[in-house]
């Protein structure tokens, strides 16, 4: 009876945690003054000092809002892009999935706030006491206005106030690696591929997809155990403009680009050392090492080949959270060695959503 090692289990047990370890990355956020409010995604969660964790992929960000009175909000854009997250990378060698969180936070964050001018305190002054009526009081705070800023007029009497500027994060960076698979009009596809999406919407798609084909074969007694497959492998650079349609939850993408092609045509030749007395149960020792043949009708060699093409797809993204996203292309790749069409299904992981 053979005994298994008592360590092949622990083994098993420490798998996980290397994987949970990986994908999780924990940040101090602090600032200056403390018992600032942290508005994540638009929802309060403390205050600072405040311990942030999430287990988004690498190269992800979040925005945060730290806001306390008599300060100006501050909004930050914090990036998992830090430094080596260790336990990703060491996960990675025995499940290829933690790569995703390659890298992760700085163990903690400082954040100095800024006064907020006399005017908006005044307007936060005036926003919290219930029990003030504006129009009785006249503030004169002319010499605090800056260029660009605006008066508002009541019935009565005049304040000023400044106009912020403000940051539009609806057209903040989307960075996001996707894999999925589809059907071409001749065989199936695999594919792999990352997307940058920048403030004005448009950015650049980098896939790699491989086409998986049967071989046309004019042989119906061909007798390997497996068919002859051409695969097609493109990797492409493609432009692409995105339109959001947020109160769908969902953005459209068109893209178009050149793209490296490479062709590998399996060919089938009846084979000149075919022998019919050969014949065994396992196709493992079908192999004739004599003649170095094996012991089928038909071998089967291939011809590579490469050529430049133009791929061009359609997209629509269900943005189902911050950072996952299904995706549903029409996609096309036009080339002289075999141009396909499609349509695919992917996942795509990251900063996917605004």
């Amino acid at each position: 009876m053979k005994t298994q090692h008592p360590t092949n289990g622990l083994w098993l047990l420490l798998i996980p945690g290397f994987l949970f370890s990986g994908c999780a990355s924990t940040t101090l956020l602090t600032t200056v003054p403390p018992g600032a409010s942290v508005y994540i995604n638009g929802e309060v969660l403390g205050t600072t000092p405040y311990k942030y964790s999430d287990t988004k992929p690498a190269l992800s960000s979040t925005h945060i809002t730290f806001k306390k009175q008599g300060f100006r909000d501050m909004d930050v854009i914090l990036r998992r892009n830090e430094r080596p997250a260790w336990g990703a990378i060491i996960g990675a060698t025995m499940v290829y999935v933690p790569i995703l969180w390659f890298a992760e936070y700085k163990k903690s964050h400082f954040y100095e706030l800024e006064r907020a001018a006399l005017s908006e305190r005044t307007e936060e002054y005036y926003a919290n006491a219930d029990t003030l009526i504006k129009s009785e009081i006249e503030i004169s705070v002319a010499d605090e206005i800056p260029s660009g800023g605006k008066q508002v007029m009541t019935d009565t009497n005049s304040y000023n106030t400044l106009e912020a500027p403000g940051k539009d994060f609806t057209k903040r960076r989307i960075s996001e690696f996707g894999m999925g698979s589809g059907i071409c009009l001749k065989g199936g596809l695999f594919g792999m591929d990352y997307t940058y999406i920048g403030p004005e919407n448009w950015g650049v798609n980098i896939p790699w997809n491989m086409n998986i084909s049967l071989t046309p074969m004019e042989y119906d007694d061909y007798d390997r155990p497996f068919p002859p497959m051409d695969y097609l492998n493109i990797l492409s650079f493609n432009v692409l403009k995105a339109f959001s349609v947020p109160e769908k939850n969902r953005r459209i993408r068109l893209e178009a680009g050149p793209s490296a092609v490479f062709f590998s045509k399996a060919t089938i030749v009846p084979n000149p050392h075919y022998n019919p007395s050969h014949i065994d149960d396992s196709w493992f020792w079908s192999f004739d090492w004599l003649n170095n043949s094996w012991r089928y009708k038909y071998n089967k060699k291939r011809s590579s080949s490469s050529t430049i093409g133009v791929s061009l797809a359609a997209k629509m993204e269900f943005l189902l959270s911050p950072s996952f996203d299904l995706e549903v292309s029409l996609f096309a790749n036009l080339n002289s060695l075999k141009s396909i069409f499609g349509l695919g299904l992917f996942m795509n992981f990251g900063d996917v959503k605004d």
